[in-house]
């Protein structure tokens, strides 16, 4: 029987994975449209900026919001210090973009980029205002709220975006996408949340969130420049076609990964934080943890590099195929990030915030010397010196994290080694299946027959491999359903 905070951790996890898997439904419906209305330059266009705005984001709150979850106790006067710190920065943060947007065009060579950029600049006020009612939500595992949050407004952001494509806006649709997704969530956290700010500012309160935030700030930014050299180096030196390429390729693959481990990073976040010095209770959700991921997104990367052909020509059309040579290296990237992306969870609930600056700028350097080494053999170099070196990194990167929860990175590998196999079986049989028979057939009919094959093969070896992993994922949605 569950605890009632391990029911409330089930909740979280579960509306936090339905809120998650809406939005991706909807990216995935929004790329199937807005890429047979819009021309690969305009995405191209759309990544550049993204390089800009992603960082920017990233210095939207500094950690702060992380800083109000981890906190064992939060006053008012510590909301109302966060709450105002954010606002200065989001207004800072847009004038800066909006004074920076013609240079940034002219070192990418794109003209065009600078209205993007000056457009973009408006969702960043607007995203700092609702930043300290959605981590009190957050605090509070008020996923199911969020979740109808979330999910209202990214569909709403959608028709907007369609609408604007269809009337001929060009890249500026995916513009008015960011701007009405960011609307239309800060507006309803508004609403959901009983909090007000005040017109207060606490010294002391900010000086003692700066030693967790700074840290965690330092290494997003860090970990930005690791993330988004491809797209700055590409788009710099082989152009926007080529970027455009390169960026789907990599939003597919981030799409089921980053969001599940997302959904379960965001949910568990509060709850590990409450467990900070229980290694032993600590460690045994983690792994609990990474084996449930990797039961969803080994199979989820497996089947993408079997059938990534016959996915791009259907879900975006032929002329995107060259993206399906970026997914048979970046899938099996996908399937390490899924779980690395979950050590953030042990450096943030611990308080480690320096020790992951650390790690990140090791890691950083690293990551950015193999990309540009990998230019000189185009985006695809790019794609193959990324994934060389996350593989050269996976063991420190668990490694260090790991050992502050009393875990050793065979623990870890113990925990998933039965999901991987599955999912190598599962793709054995695809493959099979696909040569055998199917070589010829049409895309969309392969697909068709080859993804409940691929379900049927993963489920039934997962039941001789992985039992009981699957058990605790029904009975975990068993309980919610009840409830």
């Amino acid at each position: 029987m569950l605890s009632r905070r391990g029911q409330q951790a089930a909740s979280g996890v579960i509306w936090a994975g339905v809120s998650q898997a809406a939005r991706v439904l909807i990216q995935i419906a929004t790329l199937a449209v807005l890429s047979r209305l819009l021309p690969p330059i305009d995405f191209g266009l759309l990544a550049m900026a993204t390089v800009v705005t992603i960082f920017a984001t990233l210095l939207r709150d500094m950690g702060t919001a992380a800083a109000v979850i981890q906190r064992e106790k939060v006053g008012n006067e510590l909301l109302d210090t966060v709450f105002w710190f954010n606002v200065c920065l989001g207004i800072g943060l847009a004038i800066a973009i909006l004074l920076l947007a013609i240079p940034i065009a002219t070192a990418f060579g794109e003209p065009r980029l600078a209205g993007v950029l000056a457009s973009l600049a408006v969702s960043f006020p607007l995203a700092s205002t609702g930043a300290v009612h959605q981590a009190l939500l957050e605090r509070s595992l008020n996923f199911r709220t969020l979740a109808r949050i979330e999910i209202s407004s990214v569909s709403l952001a959608l028709v907007i975006a369609i609408v604007a494509a269809w009337n001929g806006m060009g890249v500026y649709s995916l513009v008015l996408n960011a701007i009405a997704t960011v609307a239309l969530t800060s507006l309803q956290l508004w609403w959901a949340s009983e909090w007000r700010p005040t017109r207060r500012w606490s010294v002391a309160e900010f000086r003692s969130l700066w030693g967790f935030s700074s840290n965690l700030g330092a290494f997003q930014v860090l970990n930005y420049f690791a993330r988004n050299a491809d797209t700055i180096l590409i788009g710099r030196f082989l152009g926007a076609t080529d970027l455009g390429w390169y960026s789907m390729g990599y939003r597919i693959m981030l799409f089921p990964v980053n969001s599940l481990s997302a959904v379960v990073s965001r949910a568990l976040f509060p709850v590990l934080s409450r467990r900070q010095t229980d290694n032993a209770s600590f460690s045994a959700i983690y792994l609990k943890t990474t084996s449930a991921i990797f039961v969803v997104t080994a199979p989820l990367m497996a089947g993408l590099w079997v059938l990534r052909e016959p996915f791009v020509e259907v879900v975006l059309g032929k002329r995107w195929l060259p993206v399906a040579e970026v997914l048979a290296w970046l899938a099996p990237v996908g399937m390490t990030q899924s779980l690395l992306t979950t050590v953030g969870l042990i450096y943030m609930a611990t308080g480690s915030t320096r020790s992951m600056m650390r790690w990140g700028v090791f890691a950083s350097a690293i990551v950015v010397a193999a990309m540009v080494v990998g230019l000189r053999w185009g985006y695809l170099g790019v794609v193959r010196s990324y994934t060389i070196v996350t593989f050269l990194l996976v063991y420190p990167a668990f490694a260090i994290p790991l050992k502050l929860i009393d875990l050793v990175f065979m623990d870890l590998v113990r925990s998933v080694l039965p999901q991987l196999v599955t999912a190598a079986v599962m793709a054995l049989v695809i493959a099979s299946l696909d040569s055998a028979f199917l070589g010829g057939a049409e895309p969309l009919f392969r697909l068709v027959v080859l993804v409940p094959a691929g379900v049927v093969a993963y489920v039934a070896t997962g039941c001789l491999l992985m039992r009981t992993n699957l058990l605790a994922v029904v009975s975990t949605i068993r309980w919610q359903v009840k409830e």
